[in-house]
């Protein structure tokens, strides 16, 4: 199976109205492996400006891709700076939702999580790397290794939060559709 699936239109508003925007290398990343794209392809969706690459991966790309790690990804490395650098975050949540649920996608270091439970919140992590879910889970924390699109009660999270690319995300827009 290819490791990329074309987007047909812009996947967070579906409009077709989009151009080219750059290309970039990633053959240099220290992750970069056979069987993975060698560039990105950037496109702007004309009618919202999302800026998004032009396909997402495939089942087996994304095993592909996150079959290894960077050392600054691990949950645990440097648990006091990714403190300092979620805590204005989880305040801001705080002064809307100041408890409940918050699911973590793609938790990379596990810096927000640790930082939401120590607030007070039911942490729980989200990630395709199987090897830092099985760490977040070492050191206490609930964290699955699954796509979003396959968690089927999404009714159970009061906040939901995810910083990373829409790339690893195709059916975002299943989460929202069944949250409204």
């Amino acid at each position: 199976m290819h490791p990329l699936v074309p987007y047909e239109a812009c996947p967070l508003f579906s409009s077709k109205n989009h151009v080219p925007f750059r290309t970039d290398s990633c053959a240099k990343h220290p992750l970069w492996q056979e069987g993975l794209p060698r560039e990105l392809r950037w496109r702007l969706c004309q009618a919202c400006s999302h800026l998004f690459t032009d396909s997402y991966y495939s089942a087996s790309g994304l095993e592909r891709l996150f079959a290894r790690t960077n050392d600054s990804q691990r949950p645990g490395t440097d648990v006091g700076q990714t403190r300092i650098r979620w805590a204005p975050t989880v305040q801001r949540i705080a002064e809307h939702r100041s408890s409940g649920v918050w699911l973590d996608v793609g938790f990379g270091d596990g810096g927000l999580v640790f930082t939401a439970a120590e607030w007070g919140y039911r942490a729980i992590g989200l990630d395709l790397r199987k090897e830092n879910v099985e760490i977040l889970n070492k050191l206490g924390f609930e964290a699955h290794a699954v796509a979003l699109t396959d968690v089927n009660d999404v009714e159970g999270f009061d906040v939901v939060s995810y910083g990373i690319s829409s790339r690893y995300l195709s059916g975002m827009e299943v989460l929202f559709r069944r949250r409204n």
